[in-house]
Formats: C-alpha cells, sequence, structure tokens
C-alpha cells in the first residue's frame, strides 16, 4: 500500500508516477535531516547540498527547476500536515514522492513542483518493543589543493612586482583551517500496544564537529505517536513532534563586501603562504596582494556566528466509520519554529576593526495551524471493481514574525568641549 494524500492505494493499482523510500533507506548513514537522506534514494529526485556547513541546507528537485522567481521546491506532508516540520529519518517508517499531475490534483497549485508524503512510525500489538542504534563517523576533506609554498609563491610574485617586500614565513593555510570531522548519531525509541492503544515514543541526538575548526551543528528531537481505538468505528490519535538545535557556524563562503566578508576556504586558497598567521605585535596578519583582506585563522577563530532553533509541533486526528464504506476524518494541526541568529564581529576583523566591534541578532517565528475535514466512501463491487471518492474542506493559515537590531560603536572626533 502507497500513501497517495488523502489515503492510499495499492501499487498494482497505481496509475502514477510514485517513488517509495522506506526506512531502511533512509537510516543506511547518518543524515542532518530527511532531505539529505533522500539523498540517491529515489529515482528522478535530485538533493543537492547548498554548502558544506554541518547542518547547512539542502536543495531538492523533483521537476527541475520550474520557476524563475518563485520557488522551485516540493512540499513535504507529514501525517497529513502539509508543510509541516520534519521529523528526523530514524523516525520515519516511508516517504512516498507524488511526482506527476496527481499532485496538483490533490494539493492544487502548492503541489506543482512535487509533493514529499512522509509517514512516521507507529507502536504495533504486543510486548512493548526498545530499539536502540548509535554510530560514529569520521569526516575528512578531499582533494586538497596543492598550492605553493612560502619561497615559490615568493618568486612567483617577484616576477610580475619586482619590488614586493615577501615575509618570511611558509604557511599552509589549508593545514590550519581543516580538521578531522565526525559525526555522532543516537537514537532510543519505545514501541508497543493492544487492541486500544498504540504508543511510539523516539528521542534522537546527532552531534556533527565540521571538517572546518569551530564549525559544529547539534540537534535533538523527541517523537511520539499515540493511537486510540475508543469503539470498532471511532479511532483518535496524535502525533508530536518537539525538537532543538544550536548551529556554530564559520563563513566557508565569500560574501559581498570585498574584504570585509572573506570566505574561510577561498581565503586558504587565495592568502600568501609567505605571510605569518600573527605579525609581531600580536596582530592577525592581512593580505599585501590584492585587497587587505582577512586571513582564514582569523576568521575561523574571531568570526562568531550562532544559530538556535526550537520546534513544536502536533497534529491531532479522529476517524469515524459513519455508515458502511462512508468514513470521515476530522484533523488538527499546528506548529511553531523560533530560530534566533547571532553574529559578532570583534575589532581582530577587517569588518569589525573601524566600527569598534559589530554585533548582529535575528529572530525568526514560523507558525503555522491546519484544519482537514473530509469524506471517503470506498466500495468493491464483484471482488474485482474498486470505486473510492474523497471530498471535504481544508484551511490552512500561516504567520510569521522578524526582528533584527545592530550594535556597533563609531569613531568620531571630538568635540572642543570634550
Amino acid at each position: 500500500i502507497l500513501v497517495i494524500g488523502y489515503g492510499g492505494v495499492r501499487k498494482s493499482d497505481l496509475t502514477g508516477s510514485v517513488s517509495s523510500v522506506k526506512s531502511k533507506d533512509l537510516t543506511a548513514y547518518p543524515a542532518a535531516n530527511v532531505v539529505q537522506a533522500l539523498q540517491g534514494r529515489a529515482a528522478g529526485v535530485l538533493v543537492q547540498s547548498n554548502n558544506g556547513n554541518p547542518g547547512g541546507s539542502f536543495k531538492i528537485r523533483i521537476r527541475g527547476g520550474t520557476s524563475i522567481n518563485a520557488s522551485s521546491d516540493p512540499i513535504f506532508v507529514v501525517d497529513g500536515f502539509v508543510g509541516a516540520n520534519l521529523p528526523p529519518p530514524e523516525d520515519i517508517e516511508s516517504m512516498e514522492i507524488l511526482k506527476d499531475a496527481s499532485a496538483t490534483a490533490i494539493y492544487g497549485s502548492r503541489g506543482a513542483n512535487g509533493v514529499i508524503l512522509v509517514t512516521t512510525k507507529k507502536g504495533k500489538s504486543g510486548k512493548p518493543k526498545v530499539e536502540f542504534n548509535t554510530s560514529y563517523s569520521i569526516q575528512k576533506e578531499i582533494n586538497r589543493l596543492p598550492l605553493l609554498n612560502g619561497a615559490q609563491f615568493t618568486d612567483y610574485i617577484k616576477e610580475i612586482n619586482p619590488a614586493y617586500s615577501a615575509g618570511n614565513a611558509n604557511t599552509d593555510w589549508q593545514n590550519l583551517i581543516f580538521t578531522r570531522g565526525n559525526i555522532k548519531n543516537t537514537q532510543l525509541s519505545f514501541s508497543g500496544g493492544t487492541d486500544a492503544i498504540h504508543y511510539y515514543v523516539s528521542g534522537a541526538l546527532y552531534d556533527q564537529q565540521g571538517i572546518i575548526t569551530n564549525s559544529a551543528f547539534k540537534r535533538f528531537n523527541v517523537t511520539s505517536n499515540v493511537d486510540f481505538t475508543i469503539t470498532k468505528g471511532l479511532k483518535i490519535g496524535m502525533n508530536l513532534l518537539v525538537g532543538s538545535s544550536k548551529n556554530d557556524g564559520v563563513r566557508t563562503q565569500e560574501e559581498t563586501g570585498g574584504g570585509n566578508s572573506t570566505g574561510v576556504v577561498a581565503g586558504a586558497f587565495k592568502f600568501g603562504p609567505d605571510q605569518p598567521v600573527l605579525r609581531p605585535d600580536g596582530t592577525y596578519s592581512l593580505a599585501v596582494v590584492g585587497d587587505p583582506h582577512d586571513n582564514p585563522v582569523a576568521v575561523v577563530n574571531e568570526l562568531q556566528n550562532e544559530v538556535k532553533g526550537n520546534l513544536f509541533q502536533y497534529n491531532f486526528y479522529a476517524d469515524v466509520n459513519l455508515v458502511k464504506n462512508l468514513k470521515f476524518k476530522t484533523t488538527f494541526g499546528e506548529f511553531t519554529n523560533n530560530e534566533r541568529t547571532g553574529q559578532f564581529t570583534p575589532t581582530t576583523l577587517n569588518a569589525g576593526r573601524n566600527v569598534g566591534g559589530q554585533g548582529t541578532l535575528s529572530q525568526q517565528l514560523r507558525k503555522s495551524y491546519i484544519n482537514e475535514n473530509y469524506l471517503t466512501y470506498s466500495n468493491t463491487f464483484s471482488n474485482n471493481h474498486k470505486v473510492s471518492a474523497v471530498g471535504g474542506f481544508s484551511y490552512q493559515k500561516f504567520k510569521s514574525e522578524d526582528f533584527s537590531v545592530r550594535s556597533c560603536l563609531l569613531y568620531t572626533s571630538p568635540s572642543p568641549r570634550d
């Protein structure tokens, strides 16, 4: 049986283009999120990393880039909750990817880029079951560039500029910013049930230290699914997801701003190896070829960039058998996603030197409410002919709040009265 929106269908009866990915494939290797776990698991689904930062985002395309100005991302539906936050890969039973027009038939224009249906794990009748999974992985960068050493770099520059004043160092900047990364992934779950109640409770911890010094990402989630069979024709349940995350970021990529926005990786490639990390006065060295940008070790050690996030999500449902072959289901869900980003640029870096240091703080609050009510009629005639019809009403509301502040100290000339 494959989930196809408001219900399921046998694979032999399926006429649309649907790919299905099961739990064992999603947990084959440790992943920071579900999108990364989907990479290489479904035909026609492209998943690419936007950058190599621990906890970094991923781009997913099902039908390629379908728009120039609007988003080309598919929508995620978690246990019937459209646009919900995704649980950890360890708590997912299966994922179905709707690729063709059947997605728009159910979800309208929101499904134009495809729909990914996520079904979380549920408890089963029987003895309580305890599962513990843990893994430890090591990461290392590949294809480190063979760059010039200090003497070779000096000879090269003097061919262009004989007056170049070379430094006396021989610094391997790549060796100073790269380190051995690791991933620790642990999950503990409890599940079980009786004829009247099924339960599943799971806690998952993902901890990654990046291959660039001082980069890290940590995530902790608790997932809970409980289903109650009240009577033969009435079933209720609730899905709960609570999580927190922390990302210690490093500016790995170049940003707009010239010498004030040096990327660590690009800086290691282009910063002169004849320059030391620290000058004789104890300050960080600046580039003497091109713009006077920061050296990559200064950016790694001094720039502070921290992102903290918290989420709370629940989805309640009630399923009622009204008459034979006719069911009514109602759901109500809500999620709150709160993320705060803090960055501090000290006077030891170019961008903070002329303003006495600079700090920024921004916060994003995302909320969503959804209520769905629909009737499903299904019947089988002569053991061969199946008829199914769905009709209903869905309402969803989104709310966003954003704010940001910035603080810096500008130096000015004192007035005559000071």
